[in-house]
């Protein structure tokens, strides 16, 4: 089956998406689901390609690519909106002024309980938010 382009149809390509699993697979600190971003990639790419290629390329099993068509295709039918990220500029706190590029910026992390998470080590940040925002997918999933 011929590869679709991904400027002409405005959907990531199956090259694109095997980059996306590569990335999420390399910066998740532990075990869990897959993001429901890229279960609705892989699920997309069924239009253009067959399972078999899409599991081949992705390195997921084909139980999994079916489970997620199923409920994706549910959840669509069932008129739930999906909200779409969105980047949240964050303010420059007065008590700690500076350029957030520089070696000596902190990143500080505050949940409704009260439990911080605060550092100024990028990569491990990176992690940390990739963590944070899988258990919140997790949550979002569990209470649809």
């Amino acid at each position: 089956m011929k590869a679709v382009d991904s400027n002409r149809t405005g959907s990531p390509s199956l090259k694109e998406v095997r980059r996306a699993f590569e990335r999420w697979r390399a910066t998740r600190i532990v075990r869990g689901d897959t993001p429901l971003t890229l279960r609705q990639q892989s699920v997309d790419l069924l239009a253009h390609h067959r399972p078999f290629h899409v599991c081949q390329a992705l390195g997921i099993n084909a139980t999994a690519l079916k489970q997620w068509s199923a409920s994706l295709s549910a959840l669509y039918s069932s008129a739930v909106a999906i909200p779409t990220p969105t980047f949240v500029e964050l303010p420059v706190s007065p008590e700690h002024p500076g350029d957030a590029t520089t070696p000596n910026a902190r990143v500080l992390i505050e949940f409704n309980d009260g439990t911080r998470a605060y550092g100024n080590d990028p990569v491990a940040l990176a992690r940390l938010l990739v963590a944070v925002r899988e258990q919140v997918e997790g949550i979002a999933e569990q209470s649809r």
